[in-house]
């Protein structure tokens, strides 16, 4: 300023009227002087003029125009848009003049809102994150303006509040009920599947469809959306929540019918497990999705019924599994053809069926819940005993009256080896049938194994009681030949069980065994002894001890399950040999005799340990 005044004021000299006639009459010669001075005067008033310097335009911002608006929708510039529409409204509002523009700002606000839902509906199928982030942020500032609005009590601007944020969420459920739509409709499934006894239902078939796209679309919500929405708008739980109407609409309508039973174990299966679980509890959803705010799928009632629903269809399939598996087995007996074999023994599909569909009972509760399980698990032993029981008259029946049948010893055979199976299922842990149950299971299969070795020893046990009755007829009672000749019986007959699985055949070898102690002990007992010298007690001892390696070495050649047996009567013949040495021979003959009346009344695991105490 002080350099404009002082040039100023040199101006004001220059301008006295002594200069101005100096200046007339020199002004020939003064000329050049005063182009300089005006020349000096513009550069002081222009300091950033110079040579070969031209000033520069100033550009003036056009402002767009409503075709430029528009163009700017249809160009999918949502963020643009909505700021000079935002200018516009605000123009408008202020200057009365603009008044008519109200009409384009209206038909333009409709275009950019069309466009930006547009985009959200398409949002839950596509990846366009760029896209949808811009749509979001026009929604978030058009709720901005909502609130200026509110907060400036403005009457005259009949286009706020838009509540966008409020149709955002009507636009969610509407992109979700088209989503749902688009698959098979539950609804239309349900009076098709209530009547059809197909293992995997129309109505089963929909709710697994829903459920994948449900789970499908809430990972493509929390992997792709949840990023351009601002905390909020909970976006996760809004979607969830959506989807979760849709299947409450769908369970209660499915739930009004007379459903099939497969589709009663559906319902339950998504009420208690699949949904909760496999869905809401997604490793990829677990902390997004807010579960506390989904009401339940169904009424307790109605969950309960269904519940009580199942258990007795279950119950009830389980029987009904069984009995058909037995009865199929029946019909191969009447058949008259050899049962097969499996490796190196004679095979039933029997056991496998029942232990199958006992398996399949508890896996199925498995799918539902924990107590559902507890529950099935309490009722299905019962199912299983009565099927022993019923097994058990049918093999007692076939017995009796198919002695003649041409593959006879081949299907008692068949049987023990299922009887073993059987009995390895009752005492697996896995099971947990209770100490009684168990108990009485097992009680019931030894009835049917008791059954089968009678069939099975029938005829070898009449003709070892022939041959001990010779023995004691003769003097070849205490004869080593005489019992080699039993065991040769026992031997050849023996060869014929082959077919036997491993532990049934020890197990039949054992049985065999006891039969071999107690003949030859009561013969024993029965033979009256009068020798005069100690001599011939002796060999009487000797000869009954070596018949006793003879039945000793014949269970362990063939691995006899009853190794305490074996174990026992290695002593107790002997034994009962060495009374014959000692004095009073008749006084010990009436002790053992006592102790061995004992043992086949009250059994001999129990009381065979009387004998040698």
């Amino acid at each position: 300023m002080k350099k404009i005044k002082s040039t100023m004021a040199a101006v004001a000299q220059l301008a006295t009227p002594e200069n101005i006639t100096m200046k007339k009459r020199n002004s020939e010669d003064k000329g050049q002087k005063k182009n300089g001075i005006l020349k000096g005067m513009i550069k002081t008033f222009l300091p950033n003029r110079s040579k070969g310097h031209r000033p520069e335009p100033v550009e003036t911002k056009k402002e767009p125009t409503v075709e430029d608006i528009a163009e700017q929708i249809a160009k999918c510039q949502l963020m643009e848009a909505s700021k000079n529409l935002i200018d516009l409204e605000q123009k408008i509002s202020r200057d009365p003049l603009l008044q008519d523009k109200t009409e384009d700002l209206e038909t333009l606000y409709k275009k950019l809102e069309s466009s930006v839902f547009q985009v959200i509906k398409d949002s839950i199928t596509e990846k366009n994150g760029d896209l949808l982030g811009e749509a979001v942020n026009v929604i978030v500032e058009q709720e901005k303006e909502d609130a200026k609005c509110v907060s400036d009590n403005d009457p005259t601007n009949g286009l706020r509040p838009k509540r966008w944020k409020t149709k955002w969420e009507s636009y969610v459920s509407l992109s979700v009920a088209e989503r749902i739509g688009n698959l098979s409709d539950v609804s239309a499934n349900v009076s098709t599947s209530s009547t059809s006894s197909s293992t995997s239902s129309s109505l089963s078939q929909s709710f697994i469809t829903v459920g994948k796209t449900f789970k499908k679309d809430l990972i493509h919500v929390v992997t792709h959306l949840k990023e351009h929405y601002p905390e909020d708008f909970d976006v996760c739980n809004t979607y969830a929540q959506h989807y979760h109407r849709f299947l409450v609409s769908q369970m209660d309508f499915a739930a009004e019918f007379q459903l099939g039973d497969e589709d009663n174990y559906y319902l339950l299966c998504w009420i208690h497990n699949y949904y909760p679980n496999m869905i809401l509890k997604n490793p990829t959803l677990a902390g997004h999705i807010d579960d506390f705010y989904l009401n339940n799928l169904l009424s307790p009632d109605v969950i309960r019924q269904l519940e009580v629903n199942y258990v007795l269809h279950e119950i009830d399939s389980v029987r009904r599994y069984m009995n058909k598996s037995l009865d199929v087995e029946v019909e191969r007996w009447r058949s008259e053809k050899e049962p097969e074999i499996l490796g190196d023994c004679y095979h039933s599909e029997l056991h496998i069926d029942v232990i199958q569909i006992y398996n399949g009972g508890i896996k199925k509760a498995q799918e539902i819940k924990k107590e559902m399980v507890e529950k099935i698990s309490c009722l299905l032993p019962h199912e299983i005993k009565e099927f022993f029981k019923r097994y058990n008259s049918n093999l007692e029946e076939f017995l009796e009256k198919n002695k003649t049948h041409p593959y006879y010893r081949e299907i008692v055979i068949t049987h023990l080896n299922c009887c073993f199976h059987f009995r390895e299922f009752i005492e697996r842990k896995g099971t947990k049938f209770d100490v009684a149950m168990q108990q009485q299971m097992s009680s019931i299969i030894l009835q049917c194994e008791d059954l089968l070795y009678a069939a099975l020893f029938l005829e070898l046990f009449v003709e070892l009681k022939a041959q001990f009755r010779k023995m004691s007829q003769s003097s070849s009672l205490f004869s080593h030949q005489a019992m080699q000749d039993i065991i040769k019986i026992v031997q050849i007959t023996v060869s014929g069980y082959k077919m036997l699985c491993s532990s049934s055949y020890k197990d039949m070898i054992g049985r065999i065994h006891k039969h071999l102690v107690k003949e030859y002990l009561i013969r024993l007992l029965k033979r009256k002894v009068s020798y005069k010298t100690s001599l011939q007690l002796q060999a009487i001892a000797h000869q009954i001890r070596e018949n006793a390696n003879l039945i000793n070495d014949f269970c362990h050649a063939h691995k006899s399950h009853e190794e305490e047996w074996v174990f026992k009567t290695s002593k107790v013949i002997p034994k009962v040999g060495r009374n014959y040495t000692a004095p009073g021979v008749e006084r010990h003959q009436l002790e053992i005799a006592t102790w061995l009346e004992t043992i086949l009344i009250y059994g001999e695991e129990n009381k065979m340990s009387m004998i040698y105490e």
